[in-house]
């Protein structure tokens, strides 16, 4: 983005009234690359996301912590999403502050793509890229957003080939609850 849209010393973005994010300053911008997103696109940021979507629904301010993988860091900064209206398009206007970024734990990596097969043991992950990558799922995998289906978007926490964590992203609209427990 050429552009900034935020005040100097913190990074900012606009959504649209699907929330969408249609502009993004740096390191947003970078992230959301990262996790499997575009500009314009769906954001891939799933605590992101939320909170848009809830200062949206709501019509109000919100702001609060964030937290986030890229490839290779665990992120927190601090959120200020504010709705916009309709005749401003009907999005949300953010402001991204305090920034902190630390090295995930030796050895952990991200994977974001779309789900080509899942079974109780396996989770094919197609990436960006077009690339394939097979993880190893079981009782311990983290699933967060929902049951494992192919066809869904995916940011998954490996260690070698190992799944710990797999969130899968929420469809524009879905109100699912996330759940905890590993697909058989």
């Amino acid at each position: 983005m050429t552009a900034a849209i935020h005040p100097a010393g913190s990074a900012g973005a606009l959504t649209d009234a699907q929330d969408r994010l249609i502009a993004a300053d740096q390191p947003l911008l970078d992230l959301q690359l990262h996790c499997g997103g575009e500009i314009p696109g769906t954001i891939a940021i799933p605590a992101l996301r939320d909170a848009v979507r809830r200062a949206r629904e709501e019509g109000a301010r919100l702001a609060r912590p964030i937290h986030a993988q890229d490839g290779s860091e665990a992120i927190t900064a601090w959120i200020d999403v504010e709705p916009q209206g309709s005749d401003a398009g009907g999005g949300c206007r953010i402001e991204l502050r305090s920034w902190q970024a630390k090295p995930l734990p030796a050895g952990e990596s991200r994977v974001a793509g779309t789900v080509s097969t899942v079974s109780a043991t396996q989770l094919v992950v197609t990436k960006k890229d077009g690339s394939t990558e097979t993880l190893t799922t079981d009782s311990a995998t983290k699933i967060e957003g929902g049951p494992l289906q192919q066809g869904q978007r995916v940011t998954a926490v490996v260690k070698g080939q190992q799944a710990l964590t797999v969130r899968v992203a929420q469809p524009h609209g879905s109100s699912a609850a996330p759940t905890t427990t590993p697909t058989s």
